[in-house]
């Protein structure tokens, strides 16, 4: 028997409302030179996935201000693999609401959804 994640999986569609909702915070775990090159979600915190156990430590300032309360995280990279494994470790260190975009910003793109650099 396998267990379900413990987070959620949301497509664009479901994501995009959310931007600029004070109870949801968006993270972007893509390196750098992708950011560069593409852009990203509008509002979203920039967190490479190499960091993110850091920011997810207990007494990690990152994680006092931005993932830790009752807000809802949303995780994303270009294609969703990576973001998924950041959501994993999200929940595996007790954050709360956990969401992993599905497609990442490739389909973030791909449905001319608002960019910024």
């Amino acid at each position: 028997m396998t267990s379900s994640p413990a987070f959620r999986t949301m497509t664009v569609d479901e994501v995009e409302p959310l931007l600029g909702d004070p109870e949801t915070v968006i993270v972007d775990v893509r390196e750098p030179h992708e950011l560069e090159a593409t852009g990203k979600i509008p509002g979203a915190v920039a967190i490479p996935l190499g960091q993110i156990p850091e920011a997810l430590a207990a007494g990690s300032p990152l994680r006092e201000s931005v993932l830790d309360g009752d807000k809802t995280v949303v995780f994303y990279c270009a294609a969703g693999a990576r973001s998924a494994r950041a959501a994993g470790a999200a929940a595996e260190a007790g954050i709360g609401r956990i969401v992993n975009m599905q497609g990442g910003f490739n389909a973030w793109a791909q449905a001319a959804l608002p960019v910024e650099d």
